[in-house]
Order: structure tokens, then sequence, then C-alpha cells
């Protein structure tokens, strides 16, 4: 479980930086690869540092990811905007679903 963490941290960091080449222009496109790679490093973090080992560390390590990616998906919806709108409108909105998941669940 752990290595997936890191994996999927890995991956997500690694997919935000060739995003950034592609289809991110400007300064919200690396603006929007900065989140992406945060939260990936959050995710990372919650593989290295497992909850049952250090539950205090695990849980600041894993803010990143529950918390970057609405404003991440919110910066890639502007980013896309020029270029690409219907892509763009689509993760505006994917990202007022991610807000309002992490709005349900910190209300837990």
């Amino acid at each position: 479980m752990n290595l997936g963490f890191i994996w999927f941290g890995l991956t997500l960091a690694l997919g935000a930086l060739l995003l950034a080449t592609q289809i991110l222009p400007g300064r919200v496109g690396r603006a929007a690869v900065a989140v992406w790679c945060i939260s990936g490093l959050g995710s990372i973090g919650v593989g290295l540092v497992p909850v049952n080992e250090n539950g205090g560390l695990h849980s600041l390590v894993a803010l990143p990811v529950f918390l970057a990616p609405p404003p991440a998906l919110l910066l890639t919806s502007v980013s896309l905007r020029s270029g690409r709108p219907t892509l763009g409108r689509l993760a505006c909105g994917v990202a007022s679903l991610s807000a309002a998941g992490v709005i349900g669940f910190a209300a837990a």
C-alpha cells in the first residue's frame, strides 16, 4: 500500500510536468503544475510515513493530498480556457466537485 502511494505521487508529479510542456501554457499553467506536484509530494510523504508509525506526521504530509487538487484543477481549468475551452469548463466542474468532496470529508 505504501509503495502504491509513492508510485501514485511520482506519476502524478511526472504527469503534471509532462502536461506543462504540452497543454498548460503561461503562468497559470505553471502554477497548476506546481500545485499538482505539491499534491504528488504529499502522496509520496504518505507512503514514506505510514499512519501506524507516526500518525501526527502522516496527517501533516497527507494534507496536500486532500487540499491541493481543487485549486490545481481550478488553475488547470483557467489555463485550458483559451486553447481548449470545453476541457477547461469540464475541469472547472470537476474542481467544484473536488472542493465539495474536501468540504464533506472535513465536516465528517
